[in-house]
């Protein structure tokens, strides 16, 4: 029986608490909430940028790829022996890629 006046005081207590969205009397501004910007330089590239050649040798299979960019020459070796073999010959642990 004690816990009704305890929990009917709380409840009452927190419904003053409330905010109503049509209530006009409300005024205050919102808080300004600054978030960091970073910016990073942009480069320029080069002509001259490097191009990545991937091998992977499956068997007595070697399969190559050339790209400027390295993920993408993986991905076209791994794929390639992904079309004659299973994943277990294709791992991208025996990938082996050079810059050049």
């Amino acid at each position: 029986m004690l816990r009704f006046p305890l929990v009917s005081g709380l409840i009452l207590a927190l419904s003053s608490c409330a905010v109503l969205p049509g209530n006009s009397q409300v005024s205050g501004l919102p808080a300004q909430v600054s978030v960091p910007v970073i910016i990073a330089p942009q480069v320029e590239k080069s002509q001259e940028s490097a191009v990545y050649v991937c091998t992977l040798n499956a068997f007595t299979e070697t399969y190559k790829a050339e790209s400027t960019n390295r993920g993408k020459a993986k991905l076209s070796v791994k794929k390639q022996c992904l079309a004659e073999f299973n994943e277990m010959f294709c791992r991208d642990s025996d990938i082996k890629c050079t810059a050049y």
